[in-house]
């Protein structure tokens, strides 16, 4: 398989490259080959990225136990539409695209800076914030911050960061997981787009989860479940675009 030939480190030192992808497709049938997902397992995002950022949880540098790696593929037609505009689409509706309907809640970002960066057309280094756990109206139990580290016209990356202390949507504090989660859409070349996620993290070493109560897989589990539920959205969304051809990968390996 053809691997990328420019990497993270030199897409990161500037605002776009319209060349390059933040990250490769792995195309299905997937097996497992962690060499496919290297350049999410080495990436490490610049804490300059955000003022908002006080750590940067690298997979190396605060993660623990088991490497998850996983893609979550779903092919629908193409319909005249572009990837880039696809992925604009899905980019603009992510939380519910994400949450809706499941028992987990919403994305937003984090305060009005990123907002604006993230609803503008280079929105590398907004912040956003995950309810992964919540008492409606009364208080979140479970956030998670995450920085947008790349982006192109056709995927961005989001890496796990600590913002604050207070586990509360303006001050998150210690993501769940220390690593990088890619969403994109691939134009196929027939009158269809596939639109994936794909990952590697690790369960944080920091915070509550230094000493994990829950083990790292069920930690991974119910990551697993939400972008199983994420795929179920898509394929009700783009109903009337023929959504087939699933694809799943996750597997945990020692690192």
């Amino acid at each position: 398989m053809k691997r990328l030939v420019y990497s993270l480190i030199g897409l990161m030192a500037v605002p776009t490259i319209a060349f390059a992808e933040c990250v490769q497709f792995v195309a299905p049938p997937m097996v497992f080959d962690r060499p496919s997902w290297s350049e999410l397992e080495t990436f490490e995002a610049s804490k300059d990225l955000n003022d908002n950022v006080d750590v940067v949880q690298t997979i190396a540098g605060t993660g623990q136990g088991q490497l998850n790696i996983d893609q979550y593929s779903l092919v629908i037609d193409k319909n005249g539409q572009s990837a880039s505009d696809l992925l604009a689409e899905i980019r603009a509706n992510l939380s519910g695209v994400v949450f809706s309907g499941s028992s987990y809640t919403k994305v937003e970002p984090l305060d009005p800076a990123s907002k604006a960066l993230w609803n503008s057309s280079d929105y590398r280094g907004a912040v956003l914030v995950f309810t992964l756990a919540s008492i409606a109206g009364v208080f979140d139990a479970e956030t998670g911050a995450v920085v947008v580290s790349c982006e192109t016209p056709t995927d961005f990356l989001f890496s796990t960061v600590k913002v604050g202390s207070a586990n509360t949507y303006s001050s998150p504090g210690w993501h769940p997981v220390s690593g990088n989660r890619a969403f994109g859409v691939r134009d196929n070349g027939d009158d269809s787009l596939t639109i994936f996620v794909k990952a590697a993290d690790r369960v944080v070493d920091a915070g509550i989860f230094a000493t994990p109560i829950v083990p790292n897989e069920k930690i991974f589990g119910q990551g697993h479940k939400v972008w199983l539920h994420m795929l179920d959205n898509l394929k009700t969304r783009y109903a009337a675009r023929n959504p087939r051809q699933v694809g799943v990968f996750s597997q945990h390996v020692d690192f």
